[in-house]
């Protein structure tokens, strides 16, 4: 507009046509920036339908990756757990990583709802309680079985189903003298058939016989008797745990 007004106001001269020319430019500069402004302005609303269009399907591809980011952290938060629990298996034991491998292997054909964690914290309680490395798949399953019969009593756990029926099976002559199998057992479903036909409590009960196999083996009764005294002593009102 300046150029315009002053150009108005010029008789014809070098000076003016040089003017002229400077106006030519500017509004040549101005009509480029235009059509780029309305290529711009297309290109803005193509995307903006092309979005509108697309967007369902778009979202559901983030959904997707996202879903398969986080499965993909969970599998290495659990490989990481796994590889922990399986170096705990072989500091307590005293197993080869690899014999540990073959141990989970065989582990995973046993018929259970346990976890992988859950069975190797049984071999790690296993391995704390003195169990051979060739009783270990033995052991594992019973006490598998074990911790489902008697869940409801041991809130601990495996761990603590492991812990309580394995010390239990050391702490008797008869029990320790019998196969790792036999003896947890023997043990586990007397526990069980006590604490079904009674109101006592199968932690009571064991806690109660753990305390009577630590005596002399003089004064020591059988582990029936004794376990068979926690659910008499605990029915006639006599805490077991005391």
């Amino acid at each position: 507009k300046h150029l315009r007004f002053v150009l108005s106001k010029m008789a014809d001269s070098p000076a003016r046509r040089k003017l002229a020319a400077e106006l030519g430019e500017v509004n040549a500069q101005m009509s480029r920036l235009n059509a780029q402004a309305n290529i711009q302005r297309l290109t803005w609303s193509s995307a903006a339908n092309w979005l509108n269009k697309y967007q369902t399907m778009l979202i559901g591809f983030v959904a997707t990756v996202t879903g398969v980011v986080f499965t993909f952290q969970r599998w290495i938060d659990y490989s990481g757990s796994l590889s922990d629990a399986m170096a705990d298996v072989m500091k307590t034991t005293g197993m080869t990583k690899e014999s540990v491998e073959d141990l989970l292997r065989s582990l995973n054909k046993l018929d259970t709802r346990s976890s992988k964690l859950d069975l190797l914290s049984i071999d790690e309680e296993g391995g704390r309680i003195g169990i051979r490395e060739n009783e270990m798949e033995s052991f594992v399953g019973v006490i598998d079985k074990a911790a489902v019969a008697l869940g409801d009593s041991f809130t601990g756990g495996v761990s603590e189903v492991t812990s309580v029926l394995g010390r239990l099976r050391f702490l008797f002559q008869e029990t320790a003298d019998m196969g790792v199998e036999d003896a947890l057992n023997a043990i586990g479903s007397a526990l069980n058939e006590l604490g079904y036909s009674g109101v006592s409590t199968e932690k009571n009960i064991a806690e109660f016989a753990t305390r009577l196999g630590s005596l002399p083996n003089q004064l020591k009764p059988s582990v029936a008797e004794a376990l068979a005294l926690g659910a008499t002593f605990e029915e006639s009102g006599i805490k077991a745990e005391v």
